[in-house]
């Protein structure tokens, strides 16, 4: 049977000494052998996730992956970009190909700790946010965002 978590709403300080608050959460724990073992194939290879979501509902995965490793760069007058950041190799496959599956363009490059995707074109920054229905963590949205 499974077991139902609740997280109330609250604060939280990030290592960097930003504090945000976050909303209630939920969470599932499921004591399944068959579960885990069904659930561990998603984890060995996350594109196999695409074969159970149809494309009409991708964009909740590309959200919630950018959600969690995802950011604005913003520096004024001439560089904004949406960024994802990553150190696992089969995430940011993952990522990239959601991302072609909606065709929107967009740069990587490696880093010392992982790999960087960035959508750089104005227009295809605002695809991507609509196509993820808005930004809705508080601490990633930036003003600059729709000036260019």
């Amino acid at each position: 049977t499974p077991k139902i978590y609740v997280k109330k709403a609250g604060y939280r300080t990030f290592p960097g000494g930003h504090t945000s608050h976050y909303q209630i959460s939920y969470s599932v724990q499921i004591c399944s052998k068959d579960a885990w073992n069904f659930l561990k194939k998603f984890k060995d290879n996350p594109l196999k996730c695409l074969n159970f979501f149809p494309k009409k509902t991708q964009n909740w995965l590309l959200k919630g992956l950018w959600d969690a490793e995802g950011c604005i760069i913003a520096k004024p007058p001439n560089s904004l970009r949406i960024h994802f950041s990553n150190s696992d190799s089969k995430i940011i496959k993952l990522y990239k190909k959601l991302l072609k599956n909606f065709n929107i363009p967009n740069s990587t490059h490696k880093t010392l700790t992982g790999l960087n995707v960035d959508i750089l074109n104005n227009r295809e920054r605002i695809r991507f946010i609509k196509l993820i229905k808005g930004i809705t963590i508080k601490r990633k949205e930036n003003k600059f965002l729709f000036v260019n």
